[in-house]
C-alpha cells in the first residue's frame, strides 16, 4: 500500500526502451524503498514497482506533483506552504534585486541544487521564516526552539499577503550578512548558535 516511486526531471529523452533524464529529483518513494528493503529476502522477479517519470520545467507543476504524490504520508509543512502565491511573489522579488545583493529564496527543498548560483546565497525556507520571526516579530527565542509554532502562524503573522516584500528580503539579507561575518572570522564562530538573537540586536 504505497505510491511507488515518482521522479521529476527537467529534461527527458527516450531512445527505444531507454530513458535519459537530467536535473532530476525523486519526490516520492521513501516508503516503497523501506518496504522493499525490509522484505528483500522474499523478493523475486514477480514483484513489480510502479514508477512515474515526469518531465517538466514548471516549478508550480512540480510542487503540485509533490503534494499529490505525498498525500498519504507525512510531508514537512514547509513543502506545502511552498504552494502559496505570496511566497512565489517573494521568490521573484528576491531574484529581482541587484546582483551584488541578490539572494535566492528556496520555496522547495533542493530547488537550486543544480542551478549555477552561489550556495551561501540560497535561503532555505526554515531560515527564511526564522529570520523574519527574529527581526520582524521580535521572537528569536521561537526561531531556535519553537519552529513548529512559527509555522502555525502562517499566514496571519508570517507570509501574510498584506506584508511588504522588502521586510522579508531585509530579514533574509541580515541573516546572510551575519553568517558571512562568522564564515570569514570577523565574528567569533562561538556566537553562531545565538545568530537569531543577534539579528534582533542589530535592528535599529
Amino acid at each position: 500500500m504505497n505510491n511507488g516511486v515518482t521522479i521529476i526531471a527537467k529534461s527527458l529523452r527516450q531512445t527505444g526502451t531507454k530513458f535519459t533524464i537530467q536535473d532530476f529529483q525523486v519526490v516520492n518513494g521513501c516508503q516503497t524503498c523501506n518496504v522493499l528493503w525490509l522484505k528483500r529476502d522474499g523478493l523475486d522477479e514477480g514483484v513489480l514497482v510502479p514508477l512515474r517519470l515526469i518531465a517538466t520545467t514548471d516549478e508550480d507543476v512540480i510542487v503540485d506533483i509533490i503534494r499529490a504524490t505525498n498525500s498519504q504520508t507525512e510531508v514537512k509543512e514547509e513543502q506545502f506552504y511552498a504552494t502559496a502565491g505570496f511566497l512565489k511573489q517573494l521568490e521573484l522579488y528576491f531574484e529581482s534585486t541587484p546582483p551584488v545583493r541578490r539572494l535566492y529564496l528556496e520555496r522547495r527543498s533542493k530547488q537550486y541544487a543544480n542551478a549555477p548560483v552561489e550556495r551561501t546565497r540560497i535561503v532555505p525556507f526554515n531560515a527564511f521564516v526564522r529570520s523574519f520571526a527574529s527581526l520582524a516579530l521580535n521572537e528569536p527565542h521561537r526561531a531556535t526552539r519553537n519552529y513548529r509554532q512559527l509555522l502555525e502562524r502562517i499566514p496571519d503573522d508570517i507570509l501574510n499577503p498584506n506584508h511588504k516584500h522588502a521586510v522579508y528580503f531585509a530579514s533574509a539579507s541580515s541573516l546572510y550578512r551575519l553568517e558571512y561575518l562568522c564564515r570569514n572570522g570577523v565574528l567569533d564562530r562561538r556566537f553562531s548558535p545565538a545568530k537569531y538573537h543577534l539579528l534582533l540586536a542589530t535592528r535599529p
